[in-house]
């Protein structure tokens, strides 16, 4: 049998609020408050799409926006250091309008290394 190239897992969360708001804080890439353990956010002048995320135990987080789709909505990113990995994040309204279901995943490349085609 193969081994699995990358490694990757999902997240499923519902969230008593409406998806409009989750996407709010989510597609605002200079707001952290929805990262765990995150304290604040620093936006790259050059390149805007690239951040910092400066955690709460020291850590600096360094990522880059793929996708922000409003439409979808989801949102793509690729983060750098301290480990390499894509994540994807997509919300779903509710059927019953009650609420909004999260979905996350995502890929940690075997050998450290992110290509295009990671995302």
């Amino acid at each position: 049998s193969e081994c699995r190239k990358d490694t990757w897992g999902a997240v499923d969360i519902h969230v008593n609020g409406s998806c409009d708001k989750v996407w709010s804080v989510v597609s605002n890439w200079s707001d952290c408050t929805w990262v765990t353990g995150c304290h604040y956010a620093v936006i790259d002048v050059k390149e805007p799409n690239v951040r910092e995320l400066h955690m709460k135990n020291g850590a600096i987080v360094s990522e880059a926006l793929r996708k922000l789709d409003a439409e979808g909505p989801e949102l793509i990113y690729e983060a750098f250091k301290p480990f390499p990995h894509t994540g994807h994040l997509k919300l779903f309204s509710k059927a019953d309008g009650l609420g909004c279901n999260v979905k996350y995943h995502f890929t940690v490349p075997r050998d450290g290394k992110l290509t295009a085609d990671a995302l």
